[in-house]
């Protein structure tokens, strides 16, 4: 999912921290991304059957297609994140009656940690299972980072890298970055 605006947070690494702003290379073990500005749209519906069916997904699990990634969130909530035209267009095409469609793009915050150890760094400031049996690729949860209430989906990149989009009120944005940053400062964490 391409940022359709520049990154909103400061970079606490830039003021004397060895730690260089810079996008992830091969041998990064950890980056944090700033995706805010992704298009988000939150389809609710009583009948969760019909969100599954227009949608192909479910409470808990994320699919992709494409550059769009659609999310169960909650029971009878579907939320699609991806180019802000292409998912508004796609909630319009599949609404029915009875649905509930909320654009989300700018009163969410969207950041990214990838690597081999985003796990260990979500370890340390949320206490969900982030164990493959518990968290495997394309599960969808809901919990507390940094105690921010937070959506995360588990979407690991095409070549199997590891990755965690987390999403919150924007108003948490700077404090929620800032706390990732920290909590992955041991493994060399990258800000790009």
């Amino acid at each position: 999912m391409a940022n359709t605006q520049t990154p909103v947070f400061r970079s606490p690494v830039a003021a004397g921290s060895s730690t260089a702003p810079a996008t992830m290379g091969a041998t990064s073990a950890l980056s944090l991304a700033d995706e805010t500005g992704v298009g988000i749209v939150s389809v609710r519906n009583r009948d969760e059957g019909s969100l599954i069916e227009r949608f192909a997904t479910r409470f808990g699990r994320a699919t992709r297609s494409g550059n769009t990634l659609m999310a169960g969130q909650r029971p009878g909530e579907c939320i699609i994140m991806g180019d802000r035209s292409g998912v508004v267009g796609l909630a319009a095409s599949k609404q029915l009656a009875g649905d509930a469609v909320v654009e989300l793009t700018h009163g969410r915050v969207v950041l990214r940690v990838t690597g081999a150890q985003a796990s260990s760094t979500l370890e340390k400031v949320c206490s969900l299972d982030w164990s493959d049996a518990m968290m495997p690729n394309g599960a969808v949860t809901s919990g507390s980072v940094a105690k921010v209430t937070c959506d995360v989906i588990r979407d690991d990149a095409a070549n199997g890298t590891r990755s965690y989009l987390l999403t919150a009120d924007r108003s948490f944005g700077q404090y929620l970055f800032d706390a990732l940053v920290d909590a992955g400062d041991e493994f060399g964490i990258v800000v790009g």
